[in-house]
């Protein structure tokens, strides 16, 4: 019963990941299936990109699976080595953020 009513789930759209509340962000954001839904992630990924451009030395972003505590979606940043502290949220559009090979241990 459960993989009949999965299959005939309807895919997120990025605009009806906008629409939700953070609460349920929060607990549908690791149900995403980015395979599936592949245009959420990158959508997200243009979306960080748009609000944190300013930031001096973010080098990459990717949205997707993260490996470093299991696979779990998550938002990856890398930021250039040597470049100074850089404000970025915990969590963005309920995706956990892990910073990428080559950040200094003084980011938030």
């Amino acid at each position: 019963m459960r993989c009949a009513l999965r299959s005939t789930k309807m895919k997120m759209t990025f605009e009806k990941w906008q629409r939700l509340s953070v609460k349920e962000m929060n607990s549908r954001c690791q149900d995403l299936n980015p395979y599936e839904e592949w245009s959420v992630f990158k959508a997200i990924e243009l979306e960080f990109w748009s609000r944190f451009k300013e930031q001096k030395g973010i080098k990459k972003v990717h949205c997707g699976l993260g490996s470093g505590m299991g696979p779990f979606n998550s938002i990856v940043v890398t930021i250039e080595k040597g470049e100074k502290r850089t404000q970025l949220p915990k969590k963005f559009m309920s995706f956990p953020k892990i910073l990428g090979r080559g950040c200094p241990n003084s980011l938030i």
